[in-house]
Order: C-alpha cells, then sequence, then structure tokens
C-alpha cells in the first residue's frame, strides 16, 4: 500500500484500493514484477547499516517472520547456481518448469494427473534442508517453501528481476544474518 508504483507490471493480479484479486483463468499467468518495485522494496524494508537502532528493533521480526524464508530463498538460488543458473537451467522438473514459463506444455505429475504441484522439486528441497540451521516443528515446512523459492527463481529469471531481487535478498541477509550468510555464501 505504501509503494509509489503497482508491484507488478503484468500478470494475473488486479490491485485496487479494495486490494488484490486474481485472474485465474489462464493457466500460463504469473505476476512479472515491475523492477521499480522491486528497487523501491530493497531500499524500503531493508535499513540501511548506519541505521542501528531501526535495525536492532527489526532484528527480532526478521528471526521470527522472515529468517528461515530468506534462509531458504538464499540456499534454493545457491543450488540452482551449483547447476550454471541463471544462464543454464538444470535438467528435469526445474527445465519442465522453465519451458512451461515460456509457453511449452507442461508437463504431467504422475501423482496428481496434473501439471506442476507443490511438490515438484521436492527432491532438491530435501537437500538443502539441513542447511537451514532453524528448528523446524515440520520439516514440511521447509520443504514447501524451498518448492516455492525454485519456482520464484525461474519466475523471476523469467520476468527480468532476478538481479534486483537477489541483491535484496543479499542486503536482507549481510543486514540481519550476516554470520548465517558468510557460512553460506
Amino acid at each position: 500500500a505504501r509503494a509509489p508504483m503497482a508491484p507488478f507490471a503484468s500478470g494475473p493480479h488486479q490491485v485496487s484500493e479494495q486490494g488484490v484479486r486474481f485472474d485465474l483463468g489462464d493457466a500460463r499467468a504469473f505476476g512479472h514484477y515491475d523492477p521499480a518495485f522491486v528497487q523501491w522494496l530493497s531500499a524500503a524494508a531493508v535499513p540501511a547499516p548506519e541505521t542501528g537502532p531501526m535495525r536492532s528493533l527489526l532484528q527480532g521480526v526478521y528471526e521470527r517472520h522472515l529468517a528461515r524464508r530468506a534462509r531458504v530463498y538464499w540456499l534454493t538460488h545457491q543450488d540452482l547456481l551449483a547447476d550454471g543458473f541463471p544462464t543454464l537451467t538444470p535438467p528435469g522438473p526445474l527445465a519442465d518448469y522453465a519451458g512451461f514459463l515460456e509457453g511449452e506444455a507442461a508437463q504431467v505429475d504422475a501423482l496428481t494427473g496434473e501439471g506442476f504441484s507443490v511438490s515438484m522439486f521436492t527432491e532438491r528441497s530435501e537437500g538443502i534442508l539441513p542447511r537451514i540451521g532453524i528448528d523446524m516443528v515440520n520439516d514440511w515446512h521447509g520443504r514447501y517453501e524451498a518448492n516455492t523459492a525454485y519456482g520464484f527463481w525461474l519466475r523471476r529469471r523469467a520476468d527480468g528481476t532476478h538481479d534486483l531481487w537477489l541483491d535484496g535478498l543479499r542486503q536482507l541477509l549481510s543486514t540481519y544474518d550476516a554470520d548465517w550468510l558468510a557460512a553460506n555464501a
């Protein structure tokens, strides 16, 4: 609501004063972020290092609400990088999903009989769970977030905001989780 621009340049999201509506009629549509929004969000959401009191106040918020997700998104990106991303797409389900984003036919999930499912990247997700470094009551949360993160990074490459999101995530982790980032860079 505070952003000086709409978050999405295109996609199924329609933002108005009444809230956000989704047009879910197009199975291929996804939100293409406005690069200006991503830049604004990074600047507005992460205080500059010299703003010590604000950073101190927000440290607990980060640890309680964002640390696990930030670490998962970082680790999934690192996993993709190991296979040449963003220039290359790792084979298997990731390549299938990237192809789908580019207009190819969807691969059918043998379990659900449908297109892509929430569990499609689980084999890769399980490899990063031990590196998160945060106790989880239920490992399913970490797997779900990691599966979501893999798709997020592929969509950010497709909409051209990959580097902006990566820079913002690096800034967030550098500010609130520097020791963990140094150990996982």
